[in-house]
């Protein structure tokens, strides 16, 4: 190569009534609702510097081995896939409409 920073750009769209379950990813995201509106909660894990995403879009026994590799060097609490259903109860909410732009960073709950 060049030596030349690159960068990397995916685009997700999404029918009404659309979810995706409790997930993080390893890339911050910028969300840009076009039209309608759409309810986010986010949380943040118990992991202070969390490199590994769990996502449902890179599920492959290849991705969570080496994915679990980094995540138990980043001192976990536990090396569980997720925290359980009861961590999420306080999470916080977020509702865009038409128009609106949210960021999330990596490694943040989100669903």
């Amino acid at each position: 190569g060049d030596g030349k920073p690159r960068g990397e750009i995916e685009t997700f769209v999404a029918g009404k009534g659309h979810v995706t379950g409790w997930h993080t990813d390893f890339q911050h995201n910028f969300t840009v609702q076009l039209r309608g509106s759409k309810t986010w909660r986010f949380k943040r894990g118990p992991v202070v510097h969390n490199i590994r995403a769990l996502t449902p879009h890179y599920r492959s026994r290849s991705n969570y081995e080496q994915q679990m590799k980094l995540h138990l060097t980043s001192d976990p609490h536990s090396p569980e896939f997720r925290p359980p259903d009861s961590f999420f109860e306080d999470a916080d909410e977020v509702t865009l409409s038409a128009g609106s732009v949210l960021y999330h960073p990596a490694g943040i709950w989100h669903h």
